[in-house]
This record gives C-alpha cells, structure tokens and sequence, in this order.
C-alpha cells in the first residue's frame, strides 16, 4: 500500500466519531491509485471538525465539500471521504430489500447518484477498521438481498424508458431532456445485464465505449425524434 494512503487510513482510528471506515470505489479495483475513495460509517457528521483533523494531521489542501463528503488531496493524493450515519446506512439497506431506493439527482454528480453503485461499493469494500459489528451486518444483509433488487430495478429501469422515449412533437428543448433521461437509463440498463456492477457514469461511459453496446447507443441518438420511441422499443427487445 502506498505510505500516503496507509497513513491517512490508520490516522482515521484516531477520530473517535467514525465507527467503521472502508476503502470503496475505483481503489479497490487498481483503477486509480491516485483516487481514493473512503466511506466512513460515523455516530454523527461535523465536516468542519473532520475537515481540521484532516488539516492537522495530514496536512491536506484543496478541500472541496459536497452535501455528503469531503474531498482534498494528501501528498498529490486525492482523497474523498463519504460520511453515512449508522442509522442512514440501516435505512438505505432497507429501502433496497423492499425495492424503493431510486436514482437521486445530486449538484455533484453527473446524471444520478446510483443505488446500484452503492451497492457494488458495499460489495467490494475492503476494511479500513470496524469499531461498531452493526455495519458490517447492515452490509452483509444488503448483499444476501441485492440480486432481487437488481432484477426489480432492470424492470423500472425499462418502464422509464419507455414512458421517456415518447417525446412531443416541437418541444425541442423537452425532447432533448428526455433523450438524455432515456440514454442514462440504457446504459444502466446495458451494465446492469452485463453485471458489470460499475459505481457512476464516468466508468460505464468507459466500459460501454469498448463493446458492442456504442452502436445502440450512437444508432439512438441519430434517431428523428418521429420514430425515437418506435427505436428505444426495439433496442429493449434487443436487450432481452
């Protein structure tokens, strides 16, 4: 592990608010070893004291904070800490076993914060440390459950499209909305099929760019707007 990032994961213990801390994201796959991402699971959120501790003991800069978490970078290390009261983490996991967490629109995130990317997160996190055992079984539930989710949520997921596929004749503006409502869920659909379990757009971009699934994509969006939900039709067809 590099110093930098072994440093600031075992400083974190010295924080007394975080109950568990894991690695998540793009680090735990070797995509970016100068990206790193930290879901810090806490007894109660005070970016400003987390941020002096950051300040303090590593001596971090270029502090950027978002509604949830905190990035800055450490040694030209750019970290993200993603703050979740325990009790926001047992309500998450449990809106996914009854099926009713849904893709949020957030001023940081390109397209939607992704309840499938919190669960690939979940899924793949390594252990920073664990204070508190409540964590780990939220978890452990949400992965015995995420497969029924996952096949609920590819059904709304074509339900959408379908509905925003039919666009209204002179709304130009309206319609180009719609279309880029219509080509998110695609792609969550495409990686959702191909189980590629990938966290955010940026990184299903990338893995559909490489496949087949470009030319559905390209094909729609030279699509007339007369004809556009008749295409999506097909495409769904196609994906079955």
């Amino acid at each position: 592990m590099n110093p930098t990032i072994e440093m600031v994961a075992n400083s974190l213990r010295d924080y007394e608010d975080i109950l568990s801390a894991y690695f998540v994201g793009s680090y735990t796959h070797n995509l970016n070893p100068h990206d790193i991402d930290i879901l810090l699971i806490v007894n109660r959120i005070d970016k400003e004291r987390f941020r002096i501790f950051v300040e303090t003991n590593f001596s971090a800069d270029d502090f950027f904070f978002n509604d949830d978490s905190i990035s800055c970078k450490v040694n030209n290390i750019e970290f993200d800490f993603a703050f979740l009261m325990l009790e926001q983490l047992e309500y998450r996991v449990q809106l996914i076993l009854q099926n009713r967490l849904y893709a949020v629109h957030r001023n940081w995130c390109v397209g939607s914060w992704l309840p499938e990317g919190f669960i690939f997160d979940v899924e793949n996190a390594q252990v920073i440390f664990e204070r508190d055992l409540r964590a780990k079984r939220s978890m452990a539930r949400l992965k015995a459950g995420k497969d029924a989710f996952k096949t609920n949520l590819m059904g709304e997921i074509r339900r959408e499209i379908l509905l925003k596929s039919k666009l209204k004749p002179g709304m130009r503006y309206y319609n180009s909305i719609a279309r880029s409502d219509v080509y998110a869920a695609l792609m969550r659909l495409i990686n959702l099929q191909k189980g590629w379990d990938l966290t955010s757009f940026k990184h299903m971009s990338r893995a559909i760019s490489t496949t087949e699934y470009v030319i559905i994509l390209d094909r729609l969006m030279e699509t007339s707007d007369e004809v556009f939900q008749e295409e999506c039709k097909a495409v769904l067809q196609q994906l079955q």
